[in-house]
């Protein structure tokens, strides 16, 4: 089963406050017994045998919202595309000098 990575927006901002241990208990009761999240961000990590990713998305914020008590959109990527998006910016970071950082968004 592929891994995906479900960035969840604006969970812990905002007045929208959720355990991660909440948010890694809704992924398993949705049949991802393997989510696992990562720091206090609404950051996901778990698999799934979706054949769509853009369906499993969609899924994801429809079913999430009753289980979390708010709507959060979510954006998927899958594990293949973090880590090419990873190895960007390591390769990125050579040219920023010690001071500054690479940040990623997706918009």
């Amino acid at each position: 089963m592929p891994t995906y990575v479900a960035f969840l927006r604006a969970i812990n901002v905002t007045g929208r406050f959720l355990k991660m241990s909440a948010l890694a208990e809704a992924f398993h009761q949705l049949e991802h017994a393997d989510a696992r999240t990562f720091i206090n961000s609404g950051n996901v990590i778990f698999s799934a045998s979706s054949d769509s990713a853009q369906t499993l998305q969609n899924s994801l914020e429809q079913q999430l919202e009753p289980l979390i008590g708010f709507r959060s959109e979510v954006f998927l990527r899958s594990g293949d595309e973090v880590k090419a998006i990873s190895a960007v910016a390591n390769d990125l970071k050579a040219r920023v000098s010690n001071e500054g950082d690479i940040n990623v968004c997706f918009l």
